[in-house]
């Protein structure tokens, strides 16, 4: 099985693509045809289609489809402008393991460690464990040394959860891993904690 790709760096998207657009997906599980997507639309039509049809879309999942929750989302985008929440790029440092993140889409503590990935380009593998998810039970098993005592008695798991291979960690909560991977993959003085003002400034500075 090869991993679907979403890919957000310009030189990438240019070699693969043929234009700095995204989200671009690459799926390469086609023997006969790589296909290879723009447009948001397009891409979850595309999945839909070819990975979900023994799924069924759920009314909230039509309520989150609207424009007007697109709009919604548009104006979270833009309270949420500091570097570190994966608008602009950060220095930083390549793994050379993929690093794994565990967790899923509405979570809005794995939203904050996507972010930083972002920031820092780093390449990482999603381990998606939805609630009613069939790999629930087999990450609770495999990580229940690591669970709460009262999670492991409401048979409930704790995400994002995040490994790197390249340092042997493995650790829960989201400010953690986000101090974590600036401290172990930052790769330059551009703070992470500024505005876009400043971020923009230091930027300039570092150049000169």
């Amino acid at each position: 099985m090869v991993l679907l790709k979403i890919v957000d760096i310009e030189k990438k998207q240019k070699k693969l693509g043929g234009k700095a657009q995204f989200p671009l997906l690459i799926d390469e599980n086609n023997e006969s045809e790589t296909k290879i997507l723009y447009e948001s639309d397009k891409i979850v039509e595309y999945l839909w289609k070819t990975y979900g049809d023994k799924a069924t879309q759920t009314p909230t999942y039509w309520l989150g489809s609207t424009k007007l929750s697109f709009i919604f989302l548009l104006f979270s985008s833009v309270l949420r402008a500091f570097p570190q929440n994966g608008m602009l790029r950060i220095p930083s440092k390549k793994p050379k393991k993929l690093l794994e993140l565990y967790g899923f889409e509405p979570s809005p503590f794995v939203k904050k460690v996507r972010e930083i990935l972002s920031s820092l380009e780093i390449a990482y593998i999603q381990r998606s464990i939805s609630r009613g998810s069939l790999k629930r039970p087999a990450f609770k098993k495999k990580y229940a040394d690591k669970l709460s005592q009262w999670r492991k008695k409401a048979s409930m798991v704790c995400v994002p959860f995040l490994i790197d291979p390249n340092t042997g960690i493995e650790m829960f909560e989201s400010e953690d891993i986000k101090q974590y991977l600036i401290k172990t993959y930052q790769d330059g003085d551009i703070p992470t904690t500024e505005s876009l003002s400043s971020y923009f400034n230091a930027k300039k500075t570092n150049k000169d």
